[in-house]
């Protein structure tokens, strides 16, 4: 064989390697490209969901565990006063937020595994229960639609869904005369003031938290396993 044939059986060789290869490759890229674009996204709702419903599981071990209440409205000043209900709502309310935000966007809340994905849907949903049955009474009680109401009202979607931030809450007079979150005020300063009880929902809340996080950070590595103390229902 020639030297000039040799060399143009490489040739071909080599194009139709490369016109193989190259569509395998741009294919390669273009998945890795969205799957990193996909885990962006995700973490962009994961993150700040997990962080409300660590926030909130915290203030109701506080409440229930370690006389929150007691140490800040009953033997506090007025600015402790002020900031034991207000802050309490907020995190009800923040929580609320996500949430609504991830059910818009549940398909950017991605566990890598379908099976894990429905367990968190599941979760969210126990949650949505917990907050709206009537098994413990009418204190703290935030039936479905309020709560999507509410967390409607503290998301903005100017440049991608953000819940406004704690002063924003405090300095956003809409908020505090919306009926929904008066509601949610009363409920609040209610049980500071050791007017009303809401112990057993507020445990299997702070429980159902903590399932959350288990389901969304099984290794522990956003939020320590010594932040995670569940409460046993009495």
């Amino acid at each position: 064989m020639s030297a000039e044939i040799f060399g143009v059986l490489i040739s071909g060789s080599v194009a139709l390697l490369v016109s193989l290869v190259t569509p395998l490759g741009q294919k390669y890229i273009a998945r890795t490209n969205r799957e990193a674009e996909s885990e962006k996204v995700s973490a962009r709702y994961r993150e700040p969901l997990m962080q409300a419903a660590a926030d909130l599981q915290s203030r109701l071990y506080n409440i229930l565990a370690r006389g929150f209440f007691e140490a800040f409205y009953v033997h506090g000043d007025e600015r402790e006063r002020a900031y034991a209900v207000n802050n309490t709502v907020y995190l009800f309310a923040q929580y609320f937020a996500w949430v609504e935000a991830v059910r818009e966007e549940i398909q950017f809340i991605d566990l890598k595994d379908n099976v894990k994905t429905r367990d968190l849907s599941r979760k969210l949903g126990g949650i949505y229960s917990l907050m709206q049955t009537n098994d413990y009474g009418k204190t703290l009680r935030v039936f479905a639609g309020e709560q999507r109401a509410m967390g409607e009202r503290m998301l903005l979607v100017a440049d991608g869904r953000r819940c406004i931030g704690y002063g924003e809450f405090l300095n956003k007079s809409s908020l505090s005369d919306d009926p929904l979150f008066q509601h949610l005020i009363a409920d609040v300063t209610s049980l500071a003031e050791g007017k009303a009880e809401a112990r057993q929902r507020m445990l299997k809340l702070q429980s159902a938290l903590i399932g959350l996080l288990n389901e969304m950070d099984p290794d522990c590595i956003r939020f320590p396993a010594a932040e995670r103390s569940r409460l046993l229902a009495d």
